[in-house]
């Protein structure tokens, strides 16, 4: 079972990496309950594969950075609940990502549930793509966190420039203006730890700055 995880999660990471610029460009207005959902699903995610890979790598630039990410990320969620709550929005359970999801279903029916694209389906696998890179070991569980730690945060920059673009609600616009500098930051991060820890094999991810207009590091406040 663990084997036939950890090739799902390398075909999945691999087809979301080269499919980044393409989907981006399909992009719709998001709405402020959208936005609520996925940027709290995507700190609880964070946060749920920091504290793993705190207690499960043996490599320090690694827990070194999943330090940062739990940090960061619980500190964002926090300010997103307020805010939220206060407007009656949706949240995901914050054990969302402490609860075992089965993967026994066919990838077939995953990908269905996805496109249907209900907030339940898009939790549904992310705490699945949480459970795959928890599913390796060793030094291939640090190259799957790195590789993880990009891809999830070349999304979250899409969602938040989105977001900033597109939601009227004005405590969630500032909460994404302001949360946008942090997360091109945890990008640079992640892609220097993507690299050190893969090496030559690191995959070909746009720069940063390439993808958005990114701030100066001095310039990063924080979540």
């Amino acid at each position: 079972m663990t084997a036939v995880i950890a090739m799902a999660a390398n075909a999945v990471l691999a087809d979301d990496t080269n499919n980044m610029t393409a989907s981006s460009s399909l992009q719709v207005p998001v709405s402020a309950p959208e936005f609520v959902w996925n940027a709290s699903m995507s700190n609880l995610k964070e946060v749920r594969l920091g504290e793993f890979a705190e207690q499960n790598s043996t490599n320090d630039d690694v827990k070194s950075f999943a330090r940062h990410m739990i940090h960061d990320h619980l500190a964002a969620n926090r300010r997103l609940t307020r805010a939220a709550l206060t407007d009656g929005f949706n949240l995901p359970d914050t054990n969302a990502f402490s609860i075992f999801v089965s993967n026994d279903q066919p990838m077939k029916e995953g990908a269905q549930l996805i496109q249907r694209e209900t907030p339940e389906s898009e939790l549904r696998s992310q705490q699945l793509s949480a459970q795959q890179v928890e599913a390796f070991t060793g030094r291939d569980f640090d190259r799957a966190y790195a590789d993880a730690m990009v891809k999830d945060h070349l999304n979250a920059i899409q969602l938040f420039e989105n977001a900033s673009e597109n939601v009227t609600n004005e405590d969630l616009n500032h909460i994404a203006v302001k949360t946008l500098p942090t997360l091109r930051h945890h990008l640079e991060m992640a892609q220097t730890l993507q690299n050190e820890v893969e090496g030559s094999q690191a995959v070909n991810v746009p720069n940063a700055n390439s993808q958005t207009n990114s701030a100066p590091a001095s310039q990063v406040t924080g979540l």
